[in-house]
C-alpha cells in the first residue's frame, strides 16, 4: 500500500513517510471541527496531513495537535481547553455515524451526487471516467 501511495503521492510532490505507528485520529478530529469555526479548517486539515504523512508525526498525541493548530495559527490553549472539555466530541459522533449510515469505513471516500462513491486514492482518470458516465446517464 505505501508504494502505491508514494508513487501517487510522488506524481503530486507529496512524500509519505514511514509510518510506525496507526494514529488515533479522535484529537485531531475534534481539533479539525474547532479549526472549521474559526475558519481554518483547510490549513489546519492540510498541516495534519503533512504531519502524518509526510514526517510521520503521531496525531494521536495532544502536543502534537497543538503544534499543529498553533502553525495553522489557531490559539494554541484554547485548543487545548476545547479538547480537554471534549466541546466537539458529540460533532466527531454524529460525523463517524453518519459515515456508517452511508456505508464509508475507509479514508479517503468521495461521494458523488449523493450515490456515487470512490474509495481510497484513486487517479484523476478514475474521477474523469464516473463524471463521464454520470453525465451520460
Amino acid at each position: 500500500m505505501m508504494n502505491s501511495l508514494r508513487s501517487r503521492g510522488g506524481e503530486l510532490g507529496i512524500t509519505f513517510a514511514e509510518r510506525p505507528i496507526l494514529a488515533n485520529s479522535r484529537l485531531a478530529i475534534e481539533a479539525s471541527e474547532y479549526a472549521g469555526d474559526k475558519g481554518a479548517h483547510s490549513l489546519f486539515s492540510e498541516k495534519v496531513f503533512q504531519a502524518y504523512f509526510t514526517y510521520g508525526r503521531n496525531i494521536g498525541e495532544l502536543d502534537v495537535i497543538l503544534d499543529i493548530a498553533a502553525a495553522a495559527g489557531l490559539d494554541r490553549e484554547e485548543v487545548r481547553r476545547v479538547l480537554a472539555d471534549g466541546i466537539n466530541a458529540p460533532r466527531r459522533l454524529q460525523n463517524a455515524a453518519e459515515a456508517g449510515r452511508l456505508g464509508i469505513n475507509s479514508v479517503p471516500t468521495f461521494i458523488i451526487n449523493e450515490s456515487r462513491q470512490l474509495v481510497g486514492a484513486q487517479p484523476a482518470e478514475a474521477f474523469a471516467s464516473l463524471f463521464a458516465r454520470l453525465e451520460r446517464a
